[in-house]
């Protein structure tokens, strides 16, 4: 997490210290035994707003690739990619198709998605990454969140 954000080499033996500096709480917490991933990593913050962010991440298979395992509360297991779209709704038929003709119309491809519902029916808070070709600006990022009703929307873009 700090490696783009310090000069100095970043390791597991300074990555607490530069946490602390930084007013960020680290708390190690193990359990020989795991429901779905063998290590997980939590990042919990708070925005201005007072909505606590969560997110949990792995290293997963030979390739010990990057995946979002928890966003939101929201169980996931997607790949890590440059540009990320996240988005939370209430889920209702047609939004899929909404969102993805908005992106289309703007010249954006999807690469990916993985959608996780909080619950079985519909109605239930639903949320989506999606792994997008090229970033999204923060104004595009809002008005697609107004035109879908979006609970948030979030554009991330990844540098490691």
């Amino acid at each position: 997490m700090f490696r783009s954000v310090v000069t100095e080499q970043v390791s597991y033996v300074n990555a607490p210290v530069l946490a602390e500096e930084r007013g960020i709480t680290v708390q190690l917490v193990t359990d020989e035994s795991t429901e779905r991933f063998r290590n997980v990593i939590t990042l919990r913050g708070t925005l201005r707003d007072s909505t606590v962010v969560t997110v949990s991440g792995t290293l997963s298979g030979v390739d010990q690739e990057h995946k979002l395992t928890e966003v939101f509360g929201h169980a996931l297991d997607v790949p890590l990619s440059d540009h990320l779209l996240i988005i939370r709704y209430e889920d209702g038929p047609g939004l899929i198709g909404q969102y993805g003709l908005r992106l289309g119309e703007a010249g954006v491809n999807i690469a990916g998605m993985q959608v996780s519902r909080a619950g079985r029916s519909r109605g239930a808070e639903a949320l989506v990454v999606l792994d997008l070709d090229e970033s999204v600006d923060r104004e595009f990022a809002e008005e697609l969140g107004a035109a879908i009703d979006a609970r948030s929307i979030h554009a991330v873009d990844l540098v490691y």
